[in-house]
């Protein structure tokens, strides 16, 4: 996670990495970059502090979502759950 260069002029600096990814700013021309394993997504500094905002709505938002339920092949009988019509209710 550490090649941040968008072009060979950048002197890029780490604002943040964890194991999923990393983000980074090149303050010559002001580029935060966010990669995430095999993405990298370059956003002017004002788009990126919308995407943080973004994410951090629907953060705060989780509480509130009931627990994830796959519908497919997640039994512990190993039953697929495709054509079973009670397995799913919408909202």
């Amino acid at each position: 996670m550490s090649d941040f260069h968008a072009h060979a002029a950048c002197q890029c600096t780490s604002l943040a990495e964890n194991e999923i990814g990393a983000v980074a700013l090149c303050p010559q021309c002001g580029v935060v970059t966010l990669r995430l394993q095999y993405i990298s997504l370059r956003f002017e500094a004002e788009a990126f502090e919308r995407v943080a905002s973004l994410v951090l709505q629907a953060q705060a938002r989780l509480g509130h979502v009931p627990p994830f339920r796959p519908l497919v092949g997640d039994r512990a009988d190993g039953a697929d759950l495709r054509g079973d019509e009670a397995a799913f209710k919408p909202h």
